[in-house]
């Protein structure tokens, strides 16, 4: 092998287990931390937990009827410190919500998905106060000093 290949693949190897140390090093946030509240569904039980840096996803299986459980949301999402930001139903029969934590502007994300067992529960959460991609959109949105003015 030349001497510049071997450089290079060196080189290669150093830069993919400096990316692989630090995809293990993120730690994704706290139940409490994603979800201000957490309206655990009726009948429920965990299915799965996962995450990034700034998001959590907790995944729930019921044995109730999908609108049982999308009522049973919106429902909770109608008290005050919540606001529904949208509730569409796909074509699939599959809900999906997306809502907003007024008190820290928290966005939260449920997806309901009828299957065999019942019904599927996806609660998303975000903690928009860690450096993520969301946080610096949204600091970008709020800066006025990269839009245009008039002369």
């Amino acid at each position: 092998m030349p001497r510049h290949h071997a450089t290079l693949f060196c080189a290669l190897l150093f830069l993919a287990a400096g990316c692989h140390k630090d995809a293990q090093d993120v730690q994704p946030p706290t139940a409490g931390e994603a979800f201000p509240t957490i309206p655990i569904p009726p009948e429920a039980s965990v299915e799965s937990k996962s995450g990034g840096a700034d998001a959590l996803q907790l995944v729930f299986q019921s044995t109730a009827k999908p609108d049982e459980i999308a009522n049973y949301y919106r429902a909770q999402f109608s008290r005050p410190g919540w606001s529904i930001v949208s509730d569409l139903t796909d074509s699939g029969g599959a809900i999906a919500m997306y809502v907003d934590w007024t008190a820290t502007n928290q966005p939260m994300w449920v997806r309901i998905v009828p299957n065999e067992g019942g019904t599927r529960i996806e609660l998303t959460g975000a903690v928009p106060t860690r450096d993520s991609s969301y946080v610096r959109r949204s600091a970008a949105a709020k800066d006025s000093s990269n839009s245009l003015r008039p002369r």
